[in-house]
């Protein structure tokens, strides 16, 4: 059995605020069918990818109403509080009575998930504790001492900035390991840099062989090469560039 009407808490606007007034018109037209008839309603716009949740929904509110009218007849059965003949709406209006508690829980949890939201924005908003954190001196210290590769002063300034938070957003706990975890990916990078503008400088040094020779077949394996490497056809003229200059001078 189906209750009388079509159950919509007020935070789906959120889950349905991406629609347009013409497709949440159709959700809606084919929810408040379904829930009459129990016949669905083809839907082919983007309406239809939010389907499936709202029909479960009233799957569920149709199930829960049935064994509630189950329960019912059951107490009955046991010598209960018989149904009063002259009031048929009984039933209807104790149902309602539940879903009232039903919304009042769902505020509750509603509230609850928005204070935790909240509180957790708080969190990430404020630095770390002051003992998690270093003085500035201790800082720099430290990287003298490991010797890394790093520009104490720039990187205290983008930490402060930061609140003390890594590139992902995460707070650091442990300001030795960032520092060690740091200079690592730099001397990565700088690595890369590094072979990087020495494959550059080889090719532009073949190039310029190739084309003092007049080796039109190698000029253009190189060109394939170098395009298969990823390197920018532009950092190798640079690099001709400076050779020939330096070459002239």
């Amino acid at each position: 059995m189906k209750t009388k009407y079509l159950k919509i808490f007020v935070d789906s606007l959120e889950r349905y605020r991406k629609l347009s007034d013409a497709e949440y018109g159709r959700l809606m037209r084919a929810a408040l069918t379904y829930k009459a008839t129990g016949e669905e309603v083809k839907l082919t716009e983007r309406e239809e990818l939010l389907w499936d949740g709202m029909k479960l929904d009233i799957d569920r509110d149709n199930d829960a109403y049935d064994v509630f009218l189950e329960k019912q007849r059951e107490n009955g059965a046991k010598g209960g509080r018989p149904q009063n003949p002259k009031n048929p709406s009984l039933i209807l209006k104790t149902q309602k009575s539940q879903d009232k508690d039903n919304d009042q829980d769902k505020d509750k949890d509603i509230k609850k998930t928005t204070s935790k939201k909240v509180d957790a924005e708080k969190s990430s908003s404020s630095p770390p504790p002051a003992g998690r954190r270093p003085s500035f001196l201790d800082f720099e210290k430290h990287i003298q001492e490991k010797q890394y590769g790093l520009d104490a002063q720039k990187l205290w300034a983008q930490l402060e900035k930061n609140n003390w938070q890594d590139c992902e957003g995460n707070e650091i706990r442990n300001w030795k390991s960032y520092l060690k975890t740091t200079n690592a990916n730099r001397a990565t990078e700088d690595a890369a840099r590094g072979h990087a503008a020495a494959l550059v400088e080889e090719y532009a040094g073949l190039f310029i062989l190739a084309c003092e020779n007049g080796d039109e077949k190698a000029k253009c394996a190189i060109k394939q090469k170098i395009t298969a490497e990823g390197i920018p056809w532009d950092t190798v003229i640079d690099a001709i560039t400076r050779r020939n200059t330096k070459g002239e001078n």
